[in-house]
């Protein structure tokens, strides 16, 4: 408008442009905050993970402690790097132990699929699953004890307390209905409630994803870790890194990383508590 009226023409009007914002580049999450070591064991040193008076009130300390989906699902996404959705859609048998190393098989199943993954997708080289190691401390919390006790009991999920609830009401979960909820929104309020009180109000505003971020960091700085050895924890694309030669080498001309060595990179996470 202002080249128009400077070669001579005729604005009849004033645009109000006082409502614009410039379009912000990259993805929002990526600007979230980052968990810092000493905040993670501020958290976990809360009465969720140490002790609390009672089911129904877990944020004030007691002798009991229930080691359900609130429990276990913050935990094993600060020794992961995985997303929500994935943890809380994973299934009894996709606890593993390929070489005997125990692992974390995230794949998609009929009820939850895997971020980047087109639904229905068969072709292994389509599909993005991918197995991460289970860190020692969740070993020793009894995380592999649980996943036995669900097998046992027959249950669908690792996490039945988590499911998303059908639309319809119905009780019993059917894929039509899974796919259109998020799998873990049910802990969000135990979780965000968690990091207020444990970190006095949470003025950096922290949230689930920071945790992945944690990983991600703690991975990237820590110099005995291949950046393919991260991503492939993560389950980033190595274009996330940006493009290239390097990209295209490290990203398409290999194997996925050995399960030896991906789960000496998940010893390098520091123990929580």
């Amino acid at each position: 408008m202002a080249r128009a009226r400077s070669e001579g023409h005729k604005i009849d009007f004033e645009a109000d442009m006082k409502a614009l914002r410039p379009k912000i580049k990259g993805h929002a999450h990526k600007r979230r905050s980052v968990f810092k070591l000493d905040e993670l064991r501020q958290v976990f040193a809360h009465s969720l993970w140490q002790g609390h008076r009672s089911h129904g009130r877990r944020h004030d300390p007691g002798s009991v402690l229930r080691k359900d989906s609130r429990y276990w699902i913050p935990l094993i996404l600060a020794y992961s790097g995985a997303r929500r959705a994935e943890i809380a859609g994973l299934l009894p048998e996709d606890i593993i132990c390929p070489d005997d190393i125990a692992a974390i098989n995230i794949a998609s199943n009929p009820w939850r699929g895997i971020k980047g993954e087109d639904i229905g997708a068969t072709d292994p080289s389509e599909k993005l699953t991918r197995i991460v190691p289970i860190h020692k401390h969740l070993i020793e919390l009894g995380l592999l004890d649980h996943a036995q006790d669900m097998r046992d009991q027959n249950e669908t999920f690792l996490f039945p307390d988590v499911v998303p609830k059908p639309r319809s009401g119905l009780s019993t979960p059917t894929p039509q209905k899974l796919t259109v909820e998020k799998f873990g929104e049910a802990i969000d309020d135990s979780w965000r409630k968690s990091l207020e009180i444990a970190l006095n109000g949470n003025p950096r505003k922290l949230c689930m994803h920071s945790l992945r971020h944690y990983v991600n960091n703690t991975l990237m700085h820590t110099t005995d870790v291949h950046e393919v050895t991260r991503l492939d924890i993560l389950g980033h694309t190595h274009d996330d890194a940006g493009g290239g030669k390097s990209a295209v080498n490290t990203g398409t001309y290999r194997d996925d990383t050995p399960m030896d060595v991906k789960a000496l990179a998940i010893a390098q996470l520091p123990r929580l508590f």
